[in-house]
């Protein structure tokens, strides 16, 4: 009897301890930027739960979002941070390619602005259910050599 409570509340420290803190969910990853001298690039994240709600494509007929929709959506996103820019490229892409990926038939755009004075890129990326997914800034680190060599 004695074990019981011991038991118990170690049942739920463990339970606990597998539940995501602050509401976090898990998150694949989509793309990154080029970074800016050196100093730092942007990552694009998106929860799992989100990817369960987007439409699936598999590559016939128009996508569930057209280019020119958005396009119209990235143009709204930019023009409070920039004003306005030339496309630079659009890039549909598939979420996680490949047979065996569960999101293989998830899409995203990619669409990059040339805007002035420098030109410089702003990216805008976009899901295909038309929601923005906000970048988040992480300091760039250089890759190491490819060859297993250290410098």
């Amino acid at each position: 009897m004695k074990r019981l409570p011991f038991t118990l509340c170690m049942a739920v420290v463990l339970l606990t301890a597998a539940i995501p803190i602050r509401g976090e969910d898990h998150r694949i990853h989509l793309c990154e930027a080029e970074p800016y001298r050196n100093s730092g690039t942007n990552h694009w994240w998106v929860p799992l739960s989100r990817l369960e709600r987007l439409p699936l494509w598999r590559g016939e007929g128009n996508p569930p979002l057209s280019i020119n929709k958005a396009l119209r959506i990235a143009r709204e996103w930019i023009t409070p941070k920039s004003g306005n820019g030339s496309v630079d490229h659009i890039v549909l892409r598939p979420i996680e390619p490949g047979a065996e990926s569960k999101y293989k038939f998830l899409y995203y755009y990619v669409i990059e602005f040339c805007v002035a004075p420098y030109g410089n890129h702003i990216t805008c990326v976009i899901l295909t259910d038309g929601t923005v997914v906000e970048p988040e800034l992480a300091p760039w680190h250089p890759t190491g050599p490819t060859n297993g060599l250290s410098q």
